[in-house]
């Protein structure tokens, strides 16, 4: 069942139809994998975009960004183009 949900995640992220994603603060992390995909980027072509070697963006999605710094957090988010609202 739960290779069914992920499935059926990763078809509405690359749907194209995708418009927001509504993210909770505690999982920032996995949520650029999902950014990540829903624009279509391979791992290398995301890393070529960000001028890093493949191996780190596969480190940074084995460990869901934690070792990531807020700089290339920030870095990532606007290479996806994607616009953070934070609420309190």
């Amino acid at each position: 069942s739960d290779l069914l949900l992920e499935i059926e995640e990763y078809e509405h992220l690359t749907s194209n139809n995708l418009e927001s994603l509504e993210i909770k603060t505690n999982n920032l992390q996995n949520a650029i994998i999902s950014f990540r995909i829903a624009s279509g980027l391979t791992q290398k072509e995301f890393a070529d975009k960000l001028e890093i070697q493949e191996q780190q963006i596969q480190r940074y999605e084995q460990n869901d960004y934690l070792t990531a710094s807020f700089e290339r957090i920030i870095q990532i988010l606007k290479t996806l183009e994607v616009e953070v609202t934070l609420k309190k």
